[in-house]
């Protein structure tokens, strides 16, 4: 038996933002990321120590276990620039798959999701920061991405997985996060099975 969500105070909601929309938004990122091959230690909620220290205002996030090959191999001794740039699509794919998601069930467009700032800017940084990008070539790369979250998400099953997703918590869960690594596993592997 599951429990209620934890009531997210709400001034740490983004504008515009509801305590649905949010789960949307960071289940969203952990279905995309994971199914791009990354893996999570859950979604810390806005009581984690880490969240509170970096990101004091925020409702919570993914906590990725993986970290761009641009930040893990910032001298790119370990892979080529094809692979680092394939990696960093497949980040970008996954920090803009909040918003995606976002849009496919909340009906809050990109331009107006505020809980995507901080994920839109750190797309940003990838491609213009460590690729070099012009501006105007790091809009075309994001524009890519978020329509390949949106195609992640419109798989079948998938937004139906996140929205029953985020009804409930586990029983039992450490108030630091929202969700489990385990259930986003669960999620993640539910959708999958019905996709391939």
């Amino acid at each position: 038996m599951n429990q209620p969500l934890l009531e997210i105070p709400p001034d740490r909601l983004p504008k515009g933002h509801t305590q649905e929309s949010f789960h949307h938004h960071e289940l969203g990122h952990a279905v995309v990321g994971i199914t791009e091959g990354f893996k999570t230690n859950g979604i810390v909620s806005h009581n984690h120590f880490g969240l509170l220290k970096w990101y004091p205002n925020a409702s919570g996030g993914v906590w990725w276990r993986d970290e761009p090959y641009v930040v893990s191999d910032p001298d790119g001794v370990k892979y080529s620039p094809e692979e680092r740039l394939a990696n960093s699509r497949k980040w970008a794919t996954a920090n803009l798959a909040g918003a995606a998601a976002n849009e496919l069930i909340d009906g809050i467009t990109f331009k107006d999701n505020r809980g995507a700032d901080t994920d839109l800017s750190r797309v940003r940084g990838l491609f213009e920061g460590h690729h070099g990008m012009t501006e105007a070539t790091a809009g075309i790369e994001i524009a890519k991405a978020y329509q390949r979250a949106k195609e992640h998400l419109s798989r079948p099953g998938v937004l139906d997985a996140i929205r029953e997703a985020a009804r409930t918590r586990e029983n039992g869960l450490d108030e630091r996060f929202h969700y489990s690594e385990d259930r986003l596993s669960r999620i993640s592997g539910a959708t999958n099975e019905r996709n391939t």
